[in-house]
């Protein structure tokens, strides 16, 4: 395990989870999130320096990368030697997205920006009700096609700790 992408629904865990896996393997983490939504670059509206900045990121020797953005599968998927999909039911990404914005609604996360302002708007709100049903299933085929690599499916938190927990002793 050298390159690893954490992938999932929004609210399911990705980040507590990557920076978890990162403190017991050593492996530097990137937060994709906080690079696309840092305001000194136009990520959000220049794609070609968007996807330039995430091929540089997984040319490093090792990294762990949170985050979905399927515009960037396919330069961070074939980069990695490990999968991780933190695939749960709707109503854990749902609740952990309302907690996560009451929790930082006057402070900045750690993985965001300094200009980052925590929101739940409905469009988002809407995109985790669907993702289950409109999203998952593209990428649980998706997956299916990297037979290379170490395709890792956590449907649980409980899982996801019990995965972290073996981490721990090797």
């Amino acid at each position: 395990m050298k390159r690893v992408s954490i992938i999932g629904c929004p609210g399911a865990g990705k980040t507590t989870f990557s920076r978890k896996l990162a403190i017991c393997t050593g492996i530097p983490l990137t937060h994709l999130d906080r690079i696309y939504h840092d305001q000194s670059h136009a990520y959000q509206t220049d794609t070609d320096s968007w996807r330039s900045r995430v091929l540089s990121e997984t040319k490093k020797e090792q990294w762990i990368m949170d985050g979905n953005y399927k515009s960037t599968f396919d330069i961070r998927l074939p980069e990695s030697d490990t999968i991780i999909f933190l695939d749960y039911p709707t109503y854990i990404s749902i609740w952990r997205a309302i907690k996560r914005r009451i929790q930082f609604r006057k402070t900045v996360r750690q993985d965001m920006p300094p200009t980052w302002k925590e929101r739940l708007g409905w469009d988002f709100f809407a995109f985790i009700l669907r993702f289950n049903h409109s999203v998952a299933p593209h990428m649980r085929q998706l997956l299916e096609s990297y037979v290379d690599k170490d395709v890792i499916v956590l449907r649980s938190p409980r899982r996801a700790e019990m995965y972290l927990k073996a981490r721990q002793t090797t």
